[in-house]
């Protein structure tokens, strides 16, 4: 069972950055775009949905990041609270979000 986690998470690990490789342009400017939000809030929390309705108000197609939106968070800019937070995007069906915080010093 161990294996199969491990392998699975290699998986998951080779996808996003696969995802990512191909859609790096606009990967980088929702990545600004999170850290922009972020440091407009007084707590420093965004989620993926947030993101999403900026580039959406900028015209950027929703689902346009596809798969390489699960390499949004992934710098050292954020910490993962420990929170969720259902999605309030109709095609996302409620699925759970991490609430991603802004460190200090980013």
């Amino acid at each position: 069972m161990t294996e199969d986690r491990a392998e699975g998470r290699r998986l998951k690990e080779a996808g996003i950055a696969l995802a990512s490789g191909n859609r790096r342009s606009l990967l980088e400017f929702a990545q600004a775009i999170a850290v922009e939000l972020a440091a407009r809030r007084p707590d420093r929390r965004v989620t993926a949905d947030d993101v999403q309705l900026k580039l959406e108000q900028l015209g950027v197609p929703a689902g346009a990041l596809g798969n390489a939106a699960g390499g949004l968070f992934r710098s050292k800019a954020w910490e993962f609270t420990g929170q969720f937070t259902e999605s309030r995007r109709p095609r996302r069906h409620c699925n759970l979000l991490r609430v991603w915080q802004l460190k200090g010093g980013a």
